[in-house]
């Protein structure tokens, strides 16, 4: 259970499967979880988790899109709105206007066509949006396995990440991307255009410090990691 949700959610929530998770703030925050009734499931919360309940005006999901949950990392939350990313038959960039409560769904260049590929996860920097994912068996592959957005236009990274990535990270600090997967981890400092391998180690999620300084991966068999720059 999600901290305290109403007696008319507890059904729903009992049957469902999360995805994602991002908070704008330390209050409010918004979970990610796959489509209920044709629609994806998306909740809020404006007390720090303390309680949910389901947004309103909630998008469509087309046949055979989904979600996935490898990192937790497929749903971002920042100032303007949310931004999802999906993968399965199809893969799909949604995004929701705070300010004009609408949806707009954006097709990607990512891998897809399979129940396997897709994005994975996302992050945002000042002027782009990073995708990584590809396709989970094949842990090495690298076509079409990471993008970024911006204005409306996509561009594939000149190098891509060394494989299947299920983890992202940005440590704006630094001006640092950092993408982690099964088979190994990479990092950008272009936003995402040219990406290098530091590690044939093994993580699925990566996430930043709740101060911003610090970039924290987890893995397989209770693994975890600190990145440490020199």
């Amino acid at each position: 259970m999600v901290g305290k949700i109403g007696e008319k959610y507890i059904r729903k929530v009992q049957k469902h499967f999360f995805d994602g998770i991002s908070f704008l703030d330390k209050e409010r925050g918004f979970i990610l979880g796959d489509p209920v009734g044709g629609n994806w499931m998306i909740l809020e919360t404006s007390d720090g988790g303390k309680s949910w309940k389901t947004m309103e005006n909630l998008p469509p999901a087309e046949i055979g899109e989904a979600a996935f949950a490898a990192s937790a990392s497929s749903l971002v939350a920042f100032e303007l709105g949310l931004i999802f990313g999906t993968g399965g038959l199809v893969s799909n960039l949604h995004f929701y206007d705070f300010k004009n409560e609408d949806w707009e769904k954006i097709e990607t260049p990512i891998l897809q066509g399979e129940a396997s590929q897709g994005i994975f996860a996302l992050a945002k920097t000042k002027t782009n949006l990073l995708a990584v994912g590809g396709d989970y068996t094949k842990l090495d592959g690298q076509d079409k396995n990471a993008f970024r957005f911006s204005n409306q236009s996509y561009e594939l990274p000149v190098i891509p990440p060394l494989g299947y990535r299920s983890g992202i990270a940005y440590l704006e600090k630094d001006n640092l991307i950092i993408a982690v997967g099964p088979s190994g981890s990479d990092y950008s400092r272009d936003e995402g255009k040219i990406w290098k391998n530091f590690s044939t180690t093994g993580y699925h999620a990566a996430k930043i410090s709740c101060h911003g300084e610090t970039a924290w991966a987890s893995g397989s068999n209770g693994r975890v990691a600190v990145l440490f720059l020199r």
